[in-house]
Formats: C-alpha cells, structure tokens, sequence
C-alpha cells in the first residue's frame, strides 16, 4: 500500500482550489459571493470544547476568494495512550485562503503554524518547539443582516494533520499515510464590515 505524505495531501488542497473556475463560479454568482463588506472577523463555536481558541479575520480579495490571518490558543488535553497522551499549550498563527465556488459555498485551507510546549504525560516532561498543522474545510458561508449589521454562520466538514513537528512526543502510536488524517467540523460565527 502507497503512503500518503504530507505534500501530496497540501498539493491536493491546492489542485481544488485551482480548479475552481472548472467547476463553474460563473459571473452570475459572483453578486451572491460579493458583499459590500470586504472585512470580516469569525471564530469557531466547536474548538472552545477542546480548548482551543481561535480568533481570525477575513479579507475578500476577489470576487471569489478570501485571505484568512490570525492567531489561536490551543489547550487540549488527551489521557489517551495512543495518541499524544498529555497537555498542549500551543501559540499558534493562523493563515488560510477561503475558495468560494458558488454562492456561500468554499474550500478552505488553513496553516496552523505553532510553537507548543507539551507536557507528555508518558514521561512527566516537557516537549517544547515549532509545529505545523494543516486543515482543509468544505463548508458554506450564510449570510444575514440583524439591524444593518453584517453577520454570517460557516458550518464546515474538514480533515486536519499535523505537516512538521521540531520535537517529537513520546510513545506516539501515530496511524502513517492518509490514515493520519482527523475528522474536523467546525461551526464559525462572525461579523463583516
């Protein structure tokens, strides 16, 4: 059986994303993904459950297309001994790209550049340095105004992996391949101006 790497898998994210004017977002869509709001600020209503935090802004650089930048707090905990098995404490950046395809509906990539200090609870010590993740969304973008204020709901489905870690966890059971991958849904919540 073939392994999948990580390139193979960022590849395939840009390769969706590249054909989107295959896929028809035709000029006749791009009034219902055009806003005259360009600005946007979300953040996720599922991650705070895990203890993450998150908090982005959105840009609209074409009439298609958005740039996603901001920064996240990532405490999750897992006492589970086949998978990381102790306490994150990660600083984390957040840039991405937002694909729209048609209307409210988009590919979304997202870089979770970091630096953690995680305390494995294997060894009782801590595993400080850089990581990177990487998720990838389908989802659709609703829109709606509550008293001339711009506000949206994202609900999205994704998978998400870890790219690069500068030290490694012990006694990780890590699955190799496309067996790596982890199931992300995600609801975001937030404003355009």
């Amino acid at each position: 059986m073939m392994k999948t790497q990580w390139w193979q898998v960022v590849a395939l994210a840009v390769a969706c994303i590249g054909a989107q004017p295959a896929l028809g977002a035709e000029s006749g869509d791009a009034e219902q993904v055009r806003s005259s709001r360009k600005w946007g600020i979300e953040t996720s209503l599922v991650f705070p459950l895990v203890n993450i935090y998150v908090l982005r802004g959105s840009y609209l650089i074409w009439d298609h297309g958005e740039v996603l930048i901001g920064a996240a707090l990532q405490r999750w905990s897992n006492d589970e001994f086949d998978f990381a098995s102790g306490q994150a404490e990660a600083y984390t950046l957040l840039l991405g790209y937002r694909q729209y395809l048609w209307r409210g509906l988009h590919l979304e990539v997202m870089l979770f550049p970091s630096y953690n200090r995680f305390h494995s609870n294997v060894d009782n010590r801590v595993y400080a340095g850089l990581e990177l993740w990487m998720e990838m969304y389908v989802g659709y973008k609703f829109r709606f105004e509550v008293s001339g204020v711009g506000l949206f709901v994202v609900p999205q489905v994704g998978f998400g992996l870890g790219v690069a870690k500068q030290k490694e966890w012990p006694q990780e059971n890590l699955p190799t391949g496309l067996d790596r991958l982890m199931f992300v849904p995600n609801i975001l919540v937030g404003v355009e101006f």
